[in-house]
């Protein structure tokens, strides 16, 4: 349940000595993402919005939902308008991704989870996340559902008034 991932859109080639890799860790997945260390935190956002696509269809996890951390405990939040360079992030290092649910408040990230696979926790942390994940296929099928029920009760309605317009004219 590992996913390594080299973003395609880096314009920085893999031989380039200024290029590096960054572990971005959550539960029990790792993104492997080639970046630059004059790029910021925001475009490395965009980097893992983009290796997410898999796992949150279709547009990824969205920028606004991730939050990048590190240092001891991962208890340093990484500012979107830093420089990798100036947040001293080097080649090869871990950083934890949390993400805030949909509508919660600005600040209610979950809890940052890194575990080995095959560990009781890790068995938790994906029964958790599979168990959200159905919970949001269930929302969207409902909510689509409701959609396509009033666009038919228009359709109806909107027969019926031409239906009225054409007897009475």
């Amino acid at each position: 349940r590992s996913l390594a991932l080299l973003s395609p859109s880096s314009s920085v080639s893999p031989q380039s000595p200024a290029s590096m890799h960054v572990r971005v860790k959550r539960g029990t997945k790792t993104f492997f993402i080639l970046v630059h260390p004059s790029e910021t935190i925001m475009e490395l956002k965009q980097k893992i919005q983009s290796a997410t696509e898999i796992d949150f269809p279709p547009t990824g996890l969205h920028i606004e939902r991730q939050r990048l951390t590190s240092g001891p405990n991962m208890a340093r939040v990484l500012e979107d308008r830093y420089q990798l360079s100036q947040l001293k992030v080097d080649n090869d290092q871990v950083l934890a991704l949390t993400i805030r649910a949909d509508g919660e408040d600005e600040s209610a990230y979950e809890d940052v989870v890194i575990c080995e696979i095959g560990t009781p926790e890790a068995e938790a942390w994906i029964a958790k996340e599979e168990e959200a994940r159905a919970k949001e296929r269930e929302e969207t099928a409902a909510r689509d559902a409701a959609e396509a029920a009033e666009r038919a009760a228009q359709m109806k309605l909107d027969d019926v008034v031409n239906r009225e317009k054409e007897g009475g004219g």
